[in-house]
């Protein structure tokens, strides 16, 4: 409970990760940092619509 739910909050806090010091650690911190399906969803969306839009064209450019 204690590692799961400092993972959790390092995960919301925007923390992409964390660093286990025994094999035992390991699943929760899965748990914590596993996008859920929505945010893959969410995720995915995005980069189509990059794709699909002029910046996605493979051309670097500039911001304004």
């Amino acid at each position: 409970a204690g590692l799961s739910a400092y993972a959790s909050r390092a995960a919301r806090d925007g923390f992409t990760g964390m660093l286990a010091i025994h094999p035992s650690q390991v699943a929760a911190i899965n748990a914590a940092f596993t996008p859920s399906a929505g945010e893959l969803d969410w995720a995915r969306k995005i980069v189509a619509e990059f794709d699909a839009s002029e910046r996605g064209a493979g051309e670097f450019e500039e911001p304004p």
